[in-house]
């Protein structure tokens, strides 16, 4: 029998927001300890959540972008698709939401 996987952690989601309730019921009580746990739970289900929403798993390959050898504010980084060509006359830059992609220094880029 094949171990069924739910992509979107939905049942992991659902006892971290149960868990989130029971905290802040606990602060609601005047339990002032329990804040950095709440705060705790907001940045993993935030995580998670991001997670689901792009399809990044565990094993997603991630990589950082290195700190730019040039240091001017002029010098940037750029996004480019090369159209199955060395040619860099031939190369356009990748355009999301019509804006060019220029990631910074120390970006990461997650491979689902």
């Amino acid at each position: 029998m094949a171990l069924m996987v739910d992509k979107n952690l939905t049942a992991v989601l659902s006892r971290l927001e149960e868990w989130r309730s029971q905290v802040v019921a606990e602060l609601k009580g005047g339990n002032r300890d329990a804040l950095a746990l709440k705060l705790e739970l907001d940045h993993a289900i935030g995580c998670l959540q991001l997670c689901c929403k792009h399809g990044f798993a565990p094993d997603s390959r991630v990589l950082q972008l290195p700190d730019a050898l040039t240091r001017s504010p002029s010098s940037s980084f750029r996004l480019v698709e090369d159209h199955e060509s060395d040619d860099r006359q031939y190369w356009t830059e990748v355009v999301v939401d019509g804006e060019p992609v220029q990631p910074l220094p120390r970006s990461f880029i997650v491979e689902p």
